[in-house]
Parts: structure tokens; sequence; C-alpha cells
């Protein structure tokens, strides 16, 4: 494959802005062959299906998981709408979401596992449940051209009853305790709850993103570059 410094510079500039100024040029060589040779798992293969009627969640989390246990690469989610429960990322795993690619957010809070982190912050053990986890992590991104939409507005409770209690509804994204997170070029709608929570979490970069909700949280989080 022939590409030009251009073209190397524009796919990889994430790669810069995290990693020049600590470790200089032969870090950011290294980083750009693993992206270029990064192995894909695609979610249709895992039995993923584009059909909201459909959970996909068992599909795409056993694409997560075989990527990373087999030393990462990247989990595609192909143009089409898929839906899902709460995923767990795994470390050195790319979750990329292709063009024309949604995915949706199961309305249904039983779809969303409760989750106890060890790391001490306010409110721990009432707002446990979110769309995509991840507890110490390390180089996990999110890329693409795709939206992630979480279907705030539909969670409810037993009996149909609509639910506003701050403590039941689920984070779109909660990473904690994480190193190197990139999220680039995505659309992010729609949570349930805080869009993006990245709670004591090291190099985070975040760039050309389209978000609408209310609200995103970096709590106790360093070395933070949010650009556009």
């Amino acid at each position: 494959m022939k590409l030009s410094l251009v073209n190397i510079r524009s796919k990889f500039v994430s790669l810069i802005s995290l990693y020049s100024a600590r470790t200089g040029m032969i870090l950011l060589f290294t980083g750009i062959m693993a992206n270029l040779s990064a192995k894909e798992y695609m979610i249709t293969s895992s039995g993923a299906k584009s059909d909201t009627n459909f959970l996909s969640t068992i599909g795409i989390q056993s694409a997560i998981d075989l990527c990373s246990k087999e030393g990462g690469g990247k989990v595609v989610i192909p143009a089409g709408n898929y839906l899902t429960g709460t995923l767990y990322l795994r470390s050195n795993v790319t979750l990329y979401l292709g063009k024309g690619a949604t995915l949706f957010g199961s309305p249904h809070l039983s779809d969303y596992p409760e989750n106890l982190p060890e790391y001490t912050f306010f409110r721990k053990g009432e707002v446990c449940r979110a769309l995509i986890y991840a507890d110490n992590c390390s180089n996990i991104a999110f890329e693409g051209e795709g939206t992630i939409n979480g279907q705030g507005g539909r969670f409810g409770v037993a009996g149909g009853a609509k639910s506003d209690s701050y403590s039941v509804r689920p984070y779109l994204i909660w990473m904690i305790q994480c190193i190197n997170i990139r999220t680039e070029g995505i659309k992010l709608m729609n949570s349930g709850l805080w869009m993006q929570h990245y709670l004591a979490c090291d190099q985070l970069y975040i760039h050309n993103i389209d978000v609408f909700n209310h609200c995103n949280n970096f709590g106790r989080c360093r070395d933070i570059k949010y650009t556009h």
C-alpha cells in the first residue's frame, strides 16, 4: 500500500496529538504500521443483524471479545441498524462504525446489567448502567462515520411508566480508569443519562464528533484533548 505523507497525516492525526510530545517519531511510526495492519472483525460474522427488532448484544460482544483475545484490532459495524444492550469494550479494540451504520441502545433496562466499579466516585452504587462500558482498559477507540443512538427518551420501568430516575437510566459511554482513549468522527445522540462519562481516565482524545445530548462529563480525568 502506498500512502503519501499527506494521507498519513490525515489518517493518523490522533496518534500525532497523543504521542509526539512524549515519545517522538519512532513510536508514531510504529503506531501507524500497527494501525495499517490491524485485523478487522465484522459483527455480522458473529451473529449481529441489521434489524432493530433483533437484539445483537451477544453477536457484537463476541466480536469485541475475540478481537481483544487475538491481540486487538478493529470491530466493524457495517451500514445498517443494530440494536444492543450493554457492550463491554476491551483493551486494544477499536469500535468502528461505518458510513450508514447506526447502533441503537435497547429501550429495555433489563438489557443493561448493573456494573459496580472499584473506583470511588459520587453516587457510586446508584448509577450502574451504560450502553458502552470499560473499566481499567487501555488503547481503545471509537471511530468512523456512523452513529450511536441511545434512545434515551424510550426508557421505562415495570408497568410501562416512564422513568426519570437519575440512578436508573444508562450512560451512553462510561469509561473508568482507562488509558489512551480516542473518540473520532462519529455521531453520538440521545443518551438515557450523561452522553460521555470518562472517569479518572488518562490520555483522552476527542476529535470531530457530533453530539446531541444534554450533558457530558470528564470527572477527574487528565491529559484531555477535545478538538473540532
